[in-house]
């Protein structure tokens, strides 16, 4: 997979919305069902990063990425239901690592779904750690319970 920067939000909202089908019957189904082209670019105008993953030059996974003061925080890691379960979310976040690593950052951090014990999983499989778990309000106003992961990357700090 070839990771590189990815400003098309109809490409980004269609990826998107494939992965997180799977969400659709849930009680509170997730609010990246509810996102569209415009509410994406408006996101990249105010500086938000999306990087696309591409295999033969078709797009088949993305991930949001916002810098902080001393981390990478990343959401919506996506990827195309054909094509999870073959690592490309380990991929990606290894490269969100190194991303972070490179910007002189000491954490990549995200927030994930308390049900969501199989993303859960994977994160900390990954060297995360649970580091809060709270109520938030989704972009819709309905609250869910998650919680905040973090993996320290850069042990001068």
């Amino acid at each position: 997979m070839i990771i590189e920067p990815c400003e098309n939000a109809e490409n980004i909202c269609r990826v998107m919305h494939l992965a997180f089908e799977r969400y659709k019957e849930d009680p509170i189904p997730s609010s990246a069902l509810v996102e569209t082209s415009q509410t994406i670019e408006k996101e990249l105008q105010k500086g938000i990063r999306v990087w696309g993953g591409k295999i033969n030059d078709q797009l088949i996974a993305i991930v949001k990425i916002v810098t902080q003061d001393d981390a990478l925080y990343f959401s919506r890691l996506s990827v195309i239901p054909s094509m999870q379960g073959k690592g490309y979310a380990k991929q990606f976040v290894r490269f969100i690592e190194q991303q972070a690593k490179m910007e002189g950052k000491c954490h990549v951090t995200c927030k994930v779904r308390s049900s969501e014990e199989g993303n859960i999983q994977l994160y900390r499989k990954l060297g995360f750690e649970i580091v809060g778990e709270k109520m938030i309000p989704n972009i819709l106003g309905q609250n869910i319970q998650v919680v905040s992961m973090r993996k320290r990357i850069n042990s001068a700090f």
